[in-house]
């Protein structure tokens, strides 16, 4: 980014943040989710970031809990490979910082500083890394181009370009693609994806189609842990259990009404996107006639036909996808782009989405194409196909199985990806002070 331009996007950065001022303190004000790491954000970082910043860190950023979890399998071959050097792992959202503290090999987590070049600059001086990773397509043109300025090399991996932001990226191509094109490497999902990035100003003879790393990050098919929530939620072997993941508003009414007229050996948990709505979501149980459950609160027991357990807790829902025997993807049956499919097809478990899954384009490719998801067109198809699904045990196996064996045949990208990073980390002027 030239100066001209990074002066124009200061500016324009000061002033955003300025006329949004008032709506962000009336967010902190109502809402934990707001007030979360506002310092940091601000630039005042722990002080034990200037200990690690002398060690010359690895920092990997990652937007949200996706996006965190993919880098799980990397983070911990890198530090096999390279256990002298430190990983920091900053993120956006609470729920991602929440994920990251819990990765075993991350010395220090950290929230996004916001766009405002000198905290951006405050915050490289204190991490002082020798390499920026981005996951997925967090193109933040302040930290790229701070790291540039600090001859600090920087790389994308699991990069991708979903449908609904290619307009936009195509639009705005005279600004990002310096930003592009200053990758030391750029690391695609898809040759879709390395296409469009390419279009973007990456260089073609750095960019290259690594796959993505969360085939890698999915936990392995377990039977010990499915029989464990199954017990803990008082589930018989006949009993079915319908498990809606990562919802959005509006999709829990749906959902539960889609549910009503089911079989009475027929349970539902949902899981909002978000857990702090939970209360909003126990109004839309109410006042459809269900009693609904809070898991923070589930001291054990039997789930009953007109029960609704809301999981009102970070970190679980994808080990809770093991005891279900059919899932349905939130944030897909509106226009919000739809959620990972991912982790409840690693447990074999039918899944179900809406007709919005833009942001995970190659994953529902692949699953579609061996036969492992059923995408529905629109709201109206709901009702049907989990009525039909809930009788139809052997169409239901054979669904998961389809999911789970195609994943199995994508793993590796982790191991590309790190083999990418050490090649950045062992070139002569990758990290030079």
């Amino acid at each position: 980014m030239n100066a001209p331009v990074r002066i124009l996007y200061q500016t324009l950065a000061h002033g955003f943040y300025l006329v949004s001022a008032p709506y962000f303190l009336f967010r902190m004000a109502r809402s934990e989710r707001y007030r979360a790491g506002l310092s940091q954000r601000l630039g005042r970082l722990p002080s034990a970031l200037a200990e690690i910043g002398r060690r010359r860190p690895i920092w990997i950023h990652s937007v949200s809990v996706g996006e965190t979890r993919s880098m799980e399998p990397v983070v911990e071959r890198l530090h096999g490979a390279r256990p002298e050097i430190p990983i920091v792992m900053s993120t956006v959202t609470r729920t991602g910082q929440v994920l990251a503290q819990r990765l075993p090999h991350v010395a220090a987590t950290i929230y996004l500083p916001l766009e405002l070049d000198w905290i951006v600059g405050r915050v490289f001086r204190i991490v002082h890394p020798r390499l920026l990773v981005l996951v997925d397509t967090e193109m933040w043109p302040t930290l790229v181009s701070r790291a540039g300025r600090s001859g600090v090399p920087v790389m994308l991996a699991n990069g991708r370009v979903s449908d609904r932001s290619w307009p936009r990226y195509r639009r705005l191509r005279w600004f990002f693609a310096p930003l592009f094109g200053g990758l030391a490497r750029v690391l695609a999902q898809s040759e879709t994806d390395r296409e469009r990035l390419v279009a973007l100003g990456a260089a073609v003879e750095r960019t290259s189609v690594s796959g993505s790393t969360k085939y890698d990050a999915v936990p392995a098919r377990d039977a010990e842990l499915r029989a464990r929530w199954r017990a803990r939620f008082g589930l018989s072997p006949d009993e079915i259990l319908i498990v809606a993941g990562s919802t959005f508003p509006g999709e829990e009414a749906l959902i539960v009404s889609a549910a009503a007229g089911l079989s009475e050996r027929v349970r539902l948990l949902v899981a909002p996107r978000h857990p702090e709505r939970a209360e909003d979501v126990i109004e839309t149980v109410q006042r459809a006639g269900r009693r609904p459950l809070r898991l923070s609160r589930w001291e054990g027991g039997t789930l009953g036909p007109r029960d609704v357990l809301i999981v009102d807790t970070l970190g679980q829902l994808r080990e809770i996808y093991a005891a279900a025997d059919l899932a349905v993807i939130g944030k897909s049956f509106r226009a919000h782009g739809g959620q990972n499919p991912i982790e409840p097809a690693s447990q074999a478990v039918p899944t179900l989405t809406g007709p919005h899954m833009e942001n995970f384009r190659e994953a529902m490719a692949v699953l579609l194409e061996a036969g492992g998801v059923l995408q529905l067109s629109g709201e109206h198809e709901l009702p049907p196909t989990l009525a039909r699904l809930s009788a139809a045990p052997e169409e239901c196996r054979r669904l998961g199985e389809n999911a789970w064996a195609a994943l199995q045949a994508r793993r590796g990208a982790a191991d590309r990806v790190v083999e990418e990073i050490l090649g950045v980390l062992d070139a002569p002027s990758a990290g030079a002070p």
